[in-house]
């Protein structure tokens, strides 16, 4: 796990290794999620939610989130993250996330964490806004956004995803998570 800091938070970004992920399985759920069931975060077209989807997978998505704990753990020394929410997002070809912070909620989750499902190469990346302090325009930090890496931070930054510029729909899987 890489450590990125920005003035005052850290970004932490890795690639998922000795643990085998089952992506595809992962992918098929998020998509059934979408299309089939079309079991949305929020109903809402013009809320970030709308582009959300649960998913249930529970063994490749135990493994994963139990990688990240255990790496964040290692870090921090004691400290513990706990699931706060999990979910899919597809980004269709020439589509980008709307703009996201968590700081207003009711139960704000303290870290996100984007992990790439399936990306394809060079087609888009998490833009995260941060040196809110200074009411200047935001510093913002570009992360490429590919498979089996992921990208967590801390939940009061804004960010989203950039556009895709590829020809694939992006499967991207997003966990919020609490101290």
């Amino acid at each position: 796990m890489k450590k990125i800091l920005l003035k005052d938070e850290s970004v932490y970004t890795g690639s998922v290794k000795h643990v085998v992920i089952d992506r595809a399985l992962l992918k098929e759920r998020i998509l059934c999620s979408a299309y089939v069931a079309q079991d949305r975060m929020d109903p809402r077209p013009s809320w970030p939610g709308y582009h959300n989807f649960k998913i249930e997978c529970p063994q490749p998505l135990s493994w994963l989130l139990d990688y990240i704990r255990q790496h964040y753990q290692v870090e921090h020394q004691g400290s513990f993250l706990f699931n706060h929410d999990v979910y899919g997002t597809l980004l269709l070809p020439r589509e980008q996330s709307l703009k996201r912070n968590h700081r207003k909620e009711k139960d704000p989750p303290d870290y996100i964490m984007i992990y790439g499902v399936d990306v394809e190469k060079g087609s888009c990346d998490l833009v995260i806004e941060y040196d809110h302090a200074l009411n200047m325009n935001d510093q913002i930090i570009r992360l490429p956004l590919e498979d089996n890496h992921f990208h967590m931070f801390p939940a009061s930054l804004n960010y989203y995803i950039s556009t895709n510029t590829g020809n694939q729909i992006n499967c991207l899987l997003h966990w919020e998570g609490k101290l």
